[in-house]
């Protein structure tokens, strides 16, 4: 018994050494890379251009005759007498009459190009929320150094301040060895079917293979990171996948006071209650293990030793995140139940009942998978379960996070942000939500999704909401961001698999 409790212990003492060793040889994944002093701007020229496009209301509908020709028509009109010199020296094409396709011509042919893209239409407002806005969503106000209206973060101030980065370089007659092209849809919010769609389309029909894309998504987020006080940039390099499904039932209708054993909307609602008590099993996805890891070093102690020694702990980790509501989507394929028809009279047993589950999906699952298991869950043949097609996708691949690509978004976030005593780490982060990559993906391997928004965790709630705004130190930031990004495209060496150096 002696020689089995010294064994033990000799075990616990040499898995103990293991998991310190581990979390403290675990390297910092964070550049070495000190901000700038800020390039000077002009506020007085540059803060009006934003104001007068955050002005023209370029509206996406779900009915595609709802959109106003006229208003993109000025946004471009606006575009092109702000810019003269993108105007004048990129190559321009207006796609399907509202979106915008802009070629900036590489020194190097041999180089891949690249694509930035963007988008100019914005969700529509709630008439009843206007009385809550600060300034009004279609205005041009700046109060308290915050610039009000619908679009300043999702995704006109991305856009315009592409542009003013771009215009900025052309007229100090920057050059890139990469050919780029900026791309700015018009119907992004709606799914980008007759925008990006019909843009990759162009670019699939002329051959174009691009080195990376890198468009909305992620961004700098205070707070997002329980352990860490530090802001994050978190890019992005997948998407869950998207899926709803209705579930429908057909009975006999008839006279409430004989009722039948089993209802239409008994039926369905015990369907449903399965669902929900029946949770997809938790698991551990590459884009998650991927942003613990860049985010191990910068943790606490004991939580540092949990992140590095996932080999043991993984089990405890996913059962603290599926105790956070708000970590649960990072662990889960997440179903909910958004839409339940049913009945017409309270003395009317209907004879139909539809209910509507919407379900984002993680990487390694996809929509036939997801079907097929509420299928399985429901086991009762008189329930209807049908895919919705439209809106309808698979996860997104995995985008390389050792790519150069990614480490010039990760370089030019640290010398566009880090101060002297407050770095900004970068981690690469899976995306809840949804954006143009699909059109995108027989183009290039690696999309990335972020913009360099600095935003605090209670700004998230305006984002198609109310008193959507940008502070105007952070619009100035991500002009300087867009115009490092670019200019150091030039760094840039397909050959290169060390980390960038350079300004």
């Amino acid at each position: 018994m002696k020689s089995l409790a010294v064994k033990i212990l000799m075990l616990v003492l040499l898995i103990t050494t293991v998991l310190i060793l581990k979390a403290v040889n675990h390297a910092s994944t964070q550049l070495p890379v000190a901000g700038i002093t800020p390039m000077p701007l002009d506020n007085q020229i540059i803060l009006p251009r934003l104001q007068q496009a955050l002005q023209i209301e370029t509206i996406s509908y779900d009915d595609s005759r709802q959109f106003n020709l006229d208003k993109f028509t000025a946004l471009h009109r606006h575009i092109f007498g702000s810019f003269p010199n993108i105007a004048n020296q990129l190559e321009v094409e207006i796609v399907n009459q509202m979106s915008l396709l802009f070629f900036w011509q590489g020194t190097d042919p041999t180089l891949k190009p690249i694509a930035l893209l963007g988008r100019l239409d914005v969700v529509p407002t709630q008439s009843a929320d206007l009385k809550r806005w600060i300034a009004k969503p279609f205005s041009d106000s700046i109060v308290t150094q915050r610039i009000y209206g619908r679009g300043t973060m999702d995704d006109k101030g991305a856009s315009m301040s592409t542009l003013e980065a771009v215009e900025l370089l052309l007229v100090a007659g920057f050059k890139p060895q990469r050919s780029i092209y900026i791309a700015f849809g018009h119907d992004a919010e709606v799914g980008g079917n007759a925008g990006a769609s019909a843009v990759a389309e162009i670019l699939k029909q002329r051959r174009v293979q691009l080195e990376f894309v890198l468009n909305e998504g992620g961004a700098i987020m205070s707070g997002a990171i329980p352990g860490i006080s530090n802001k994050t940039a978190m890019i992005g390099v997948a998407e869950k996948g998207y899926l709803s499904l209705q579930l429908s039932v057909e009975t006999n209708s008839g006279h409430s006071s004989q009722p039948p054993a089993e209802t239409a909307i008994g039926i369905l609602s015990r369907a449903l209650v399965q669902i929900e008590d029946n949770p997809f099993p938790t698991r551990l996805t590459d884009p998650v293990r991927l942003n613990l890891e860049y985010l191990a070093a910068e943790l606490s102690a004991p939580i540092k030793l949990v992140v590095t020694n996932l080999w043991l702990f993984k089990s405890l980790l996913l059962a603290v995140f599926d105790r956070d509501q708000s970590l649960i989507p990072f662990i889960r394929t997440t179903g909910v139940i958004t839409i339940f028809n049913s009945g017409v009279k309270d003395n009317v047993i209907p004879g139909s009942a539809q209910a509507t589950i919407n379900t984002r999906i993680l990487p390694g699952e996809t929509r036939q998978s997801v079907h097929a298991r509420m299928v399985e869950l429901v086991d009762d043949e008189r329930v209807q379960i049908n895919q919705i097609v439209q809106g309808s996708r698979d996860p997104s691949p995995v985008s390389d996070h050792m790519a150069v690509g990614f480490q010039l978004i990760q370089k030019t976030v640290g010398k566009t942000f880090n101060k002297p005593n407050a770095t900004v780490y970068a981690t690469p982060y899976l995306l809840m939500g949804d954006t143009d990559w699909r059109h995108y993906a027989d183009l290039t391997k690696n999309i990335y999704r972020f913009s360099p928004l600095d935003m605090q965790a209670d700004e998230m709630s305006s984002l198609h909401g109310v008193n959507e705004s940008i502070r105007v130190d952070n619009y100035l930031d991500m002009i300087r961001f867009y115009y490092r990004f670019i200019n150091n495209l030039n760094l840039y060496d397909d050959s290169a698999t060390e980390r960038l150096g350079g300004g």
